[in-house]
């Protein structure tokens, strides 16, 4: 996508954080003629962010200092969190996505609040960190799943999986740490839809075919390919994303053997390769365009 938008005589710049106190300065001054300056050392000159028109916000990871004692680096690892998310504030430029706004959206519950309040249907959920109140919720269903709340960054994914016996008897441990259940959604299909600028473009995996038919994400062996979205379901999710006030995301769906969709979640920086590559779809120009303005 980069080489394109340079072929268009466009000025492009990649900046990883986590080499800031290394390879990258960055200094940011507020009042009278604040400035906020970015100075990759292995580029030519320096970039002023005034002068940016857009920024894509794609999964950055700060600086992680090593060494020292605990409270050393916990310390150093939060001043530097905190001076990246300052960027946000020191630039007019146009985010995809703000960080302030899919660090709030990346809350699976406000997630499934506001999908539930665009009139899209979502799994009956309990979050808990209570082992009696998991046995409640499983008498009332005739399977559940469970997965984190949270979102992975420097760990591997957690799938998501059925609640079974050998869970039940790993419950007292739950007190330790929340999760979320939810009733288990037979599907006839999954659907992943990239929302870039508030375009949906769907892509139908036929996970039940494969050997993860909880967690699409974890077999794309089996078939894939683009799915004609329902239009209402489609005005449900424009104005979901617009709640969330997100240009960007990877939204997954699970269609019922009834043809329902149901919202499961989404992610503001989720992976969109996959889709293009098994579909055709070419979403990577589509979001070039859309950082472009065009």
């Amino acid at each position: 996508m980069w080489d394109n938008l340079i072929l268009k005589g466009l000025d492009v710049a990649w900046v990883d954080l986590a080499r800031l106190g290394d390879d990258h300065l960055l200094e940011l001054r507020v009042g009278h003629c604040g400035r906020s300056i970015l100075t990759p050392t292995q580029n030519d000159g320096s970039i002023d962010l005034q002068h940016v028109r857009t920024i894509w916000w794609r999964r950055p990871v700060p600086p992680n200092p090593e060494g020292g004692d605990r409270f050393r680096t916990n310390f150093l690892a939060d001043e530097w969190l905190t001076f990246c998310e300052s960027l946000e504030w020191c630039t007019t430029a146009r985010w995809v996505n703000k960080p302030s706004k899919e660090r709030v959206a990346g809350s699976k519950a406000y997630q499934l609040r506001e999908a539930e309040g665009v009139g899209l249907r979502v799994p009956r959920t309990l979050i808990t960190n209570r082992p009696d109140a998991v046995l409640a919720f499983a008498s009332n269903e005739q399977a559940l799943i469970y997965k984190r709340i949270g979102v992975s960054r420097n760990a591997p994914p957690v799938p998501t999986r059925l609640f079974g016996d050998d869970d039940r008897a790993r419950l007292p441990t739950l007190r330790d740490c929340p999760a979320m259940f939810q009733e288990y959604i037979p599907a006839r299909i999954d659907v992943r839809v990239t929302f870039i600028g508030g375009t949906s473009f769907a892509t139908e995996i036929h996970s039940g075919q494969g050997r993860f038919p909880t967690d699409a994400r974890l077999d794309l062996a089996v078939p894939t390919m683009r799915h004609n979205l329902d239009g209402l379901v489609a005005a449900q999710l424009q104005d979901f994303m617009a709640n969330l006030e997100l240009d960007f995301g990877a939204i997954d769906l699970r269609m019922t053997q009834e043809g329902e969709y149901v919202f499961l979640e989404v992610n503001p920086s989720g992976q969109y390769l996959f889709a293009e590559l098994l579909t055709g779809e070419p979403l990577t120009a589509h979001l070039g365009q859309f950082l472009v303005g065009q």
